[in-house]
């Protein structure tokens, strides 16, 4: 038994698919091509019925992600990370998640590759649902076969963010860390990691907090 405690919600009722992917080709790795951006296209690992939430109890810390590889056709510039997190649920607050990027070595999560090492952005999950963290400047995927892109839980359970998941089991793509005890296949699957991958370069500045974040309590 894990020594981490694992709170997890399931809504019982069915819901409409929050997001609508009809041009979605389905597999191990999902692309959707984005109009949002030039010549872009978008990687999801779930199906876009997100029921369910995920975080760890003792979860300052712990991080949940999801393992893509690189589609080629030019397609390798990080532009954006998407993921979803329960409006109404383990509370009603938000009190935001970092978000990163990791290569994948050797069938295991690796070290972070974007923003810097050791660091992640911050971001405050402002009222739920499907949230966008912008990669800018774009960071070059091109010397990397495979890479992961999630979250890290800032906070324990219930003054935490929940991670959202889809209405199906447990996914080899899916990866997770609970605080300290180093990854593995997640208990949960397939998580709502997607990363949005450009052909072309954009020089527009981000801002990094990195572990500063008392100043958005």
């Amino acid at each position: 038994m894990l020594s981490l405690l694992i709170a997890s919600l399931s809504l019982l009722a069915p819901q409409t698919p929050l997001t609508s992917q009809d041009d979605v080709v389905w597999g191990i790795t999902s692309y959707e091509h984005n109009s949002s951006y030039p010549a872009s296209m978008e990687l999801s690992n779930d199906n876009g019925r997100i029921e369910n939430g995920y975080v760890f109890v003792g979860g300052n810390g712990s991080r949940m992600a999801c393992k893509y590889d690189l589609p080629g056709s030019g397609y390798r510039y990080l532009t954006t990370v998407k993921y979803y997190t329960k409006p109404n649920w383990p509370n009603t607050a938000f009190e935001g998640f970092g978000v990163c990027c990791w290569k994948y070595i050797n069938n295991l999560p690796g070290a972070i590759i974007w923003p810097g090492a050791g660091q992640y952005v911050y971001n405050h999950n402002t009222g739920g649902g499907w949230i966008t963290q912008s990669v800018a400047p774009a960071f070059d995927l091109q010397i990397y076969n495979s890479f992961l892109v999630g979250i890290w839980q800032l906070y324990n359970y219930p003054s935490c963010d929940s991670f959202g998941y889809d209405d199906r089991g447990a996914n080899e793509q899916d990866w997770a860390n609970p605080a300290g005890s180093g990854w593995s296949r997640a208990p949960y699957g397939h998580g709502t990691a997607r990363a949005v991958l450009s052909q072309s370069f954009s020089s527009v500045e981000t801002t990094t907090i990195g572990s500063i974040r008392a100043l958005y309590r």
